[in-house]
């Protein structure tokens, strides 16, 4: 009887640690003006016409999300992880600001492209666990309208 115990005990174990991730995916976001949790600790607050797409792997040790209006047209791209490309950054070529969240800093930069805008809002996270310590978002092609609309998620970007 012990045994069948200790058994049922151990695939319990496996069980929570096989299907226990250390992020808790983002809901695909139909529904405006809603809080949503990327990972446990953070969230955006996304409006009308924009949803939000998961498109990382199990392989991946950072996070990559989709940031869409609702004609699906790709407006930023969201990385979170430890490791993210600063290099576009350090150009001079940008325009580049400061840039806050409800609970972070960061910087933006970006630059005319063409009639359009493009940039990156690089941001510190502070987690307790260190995982993740930034968070990336890449845009191009932007209207400003749909600048202004970015930054207005990305402000509301915090820490739960």
């Amino acid at each position: 009887m012990r045994i069948k115990k200790f058994i049922v005990i151990i695939l319990s174990f496996l069980l929570v640690a096989c299907t226990h991730s250390n992020t808790k995916k983002m809901d695909y976001i139909d529904n405006s003006g809603v809080k949503k949790y990327i990972f446990e600790n953070y969230l955006l607050i996304i409006p009308n016409g924009f949803k939000i797409e998961d498109i990382s792997t199990k392989d991946m040790d950072f996070e990559i999300y989709l940031l869409k209006n609702m004609e699906g047209k790709v407006i930023a791209n969201l990385y979170f992880g430890n490791a993210p490309n600063t290099s576009l950054i350090k150009s001079k070529k940008y325009i580049l600001n400061n840039f806050k969240t409800i609970s972070f800093n960061g910087k933006e930069k970006y630059e005319k492209c063409g009639n359009k805008l493009c940039g990156e809002i690089l941001i510190k996270l502070k987690d307790k666990s260190g995982w993740p310590q930034f968070s990336h978002i890449l845009f191009k092609d932007l209207s400003n309208e749909e600048k202004r609309e970015l930054v207005q998620i990305i402000s509301s970007l915090s820490y739960q």
